[in-house]
């Protein structure tokens, strides 16, 4: 694992939450509107530091389809946006994407374990608690198939 650069994000159609990861150390938390993330995320993918992206995926649950009914998904339109800008700018770094449904056994892991949330102790908000869960369990599952496969060419 070494130094391995790791950015979890929640995305959402208003905030989406961020945590970043250095040797398996949640070491900042943030949360951003949709705009902003995605300049930092270009930044960071410009800039080569990182090293991984985690994402929560969608799914329309059944549970909550009455709910999303006319939506216009800008959750989804988030996700599609921080896809373009992985496969543009990281084309060597993976996309690892998650269900939500990961988010209850992970916190219970981790508080079993006696740990933190860095986005709790610094009321970061829910979010930031929830990116920083999908880099918990990326980081105690690490096996997960990458989204987009990286290529060895850069922009």
């Amino acid at each position: 694992m070494g130094d391995q650069r790791i950015l979890s994000i929640d995305p959402g159609e208003v905030h989406c939450g961020t945590a970043l990861w250095l040797g398996g150390k949640c070491v900042s938390v943030k949360e951003y509107a949709p705009g902003a993330l995605f300049a930092y995320l270009e930044d960071m993918l410009r800039s080569q530091s990182l090293d991984l992206v985690v994402m929560e995926e969608f799914r329309l649950y059944p549970w909550k389809a009455v709910e999303q009914g006319f939506s216009q998904l800008k959750t989804v339109e988030t996700i599609g946006v921080v896809r373009y800008l992985v496969a543009r700018w990281g084309m060597t770094i993976p996309l690892i994407e998650q269900p939500a449904l990961i988010k209850k056994p992970t916190e219970g892991h981790m508080r079993a374990g006696g740990v933190k949330h860095r986005a709790v102790v610094e009321k970061a908000g829910g979010h930031c608690k929830d990116a920083e869960t999908h880099g918990a369990y990326y980081l105690m599952y690490s096996n997960a198939e990458p989204t987009n496969p990286p290529t060895k060419e850069k922009p």
